[in-house]
């Protein structure tokens, strides 16, 4: 049994020049890049949070999860930065293709109560996502295959 513990966006460290950046496999708690992260996440519509069940057996080869009915995403307490990225990646596909809104700062549940879904075709994520299934890859493999390729961008918009 463990706890899910919320972290708070506004805990902002100090920026690092880019060549300071940590390497992927910093601890995820202990990089300068956490907070921004969280606040990324925040504008997707998810909470970062800690879980401390994810350190237990067994559920100890987990270094995350993202959850977005519950608008949550999950990492464990000695998960690394590149896992939490990833999991990022996972709330970024799900804010942007499977759940997209109208507008700036709308958050998805009001569009699902409105019904002001925005048209996600121009998406890109949504356009690379299509492709990779008309190759013959099903809906997971195709998001899975763009979620790696877009952590090393996304690393890099948490690091300017």
């Amino acid at each position: 049994c463990g706890e899910v513990l919320a972290l708070d966006a506004s805990a902002a460290g100090a920026a690092r020049p880019l060549g300071a950046w940590p390497a992927a496999s910093t601890p995820a708690l202990a990089h300068p890049g956490l907070a921004t992260a969280a606040a990324i996440a925040r504008s997707y519509g998810a909470r970062l949070s800690i879980d401390t069940s994810l350190s237990a057996a067994p559920l100890r080869h987990i270094g995350g999860y993202f959850s977005g009915p519950r608008g949550t995403l999950a990492i464990a307490v000695d998960s690394s930065w590149a896992e939490a990225v990833h999991e990022l990646t996972h709330a970024a596909f799900e804010a942007r293709v499977h759940r997209p809104t109208s507008g700036a700062g709308s958050s998805s549940a009001t569009a699902t109560r409105t019904g002001t879904a925005a048209d996600v075709s121009a998406e890109p994520l949504h356009t690379h996502w299509r492709a990779w299934q008309s190759r013959g890859l099903d809906a997971e493999a195709a998001e899975a295959r763009l979620s790696a390729a877009r952590l090393s961008s996304l690393s890099l918009s948490l690091s300017l």
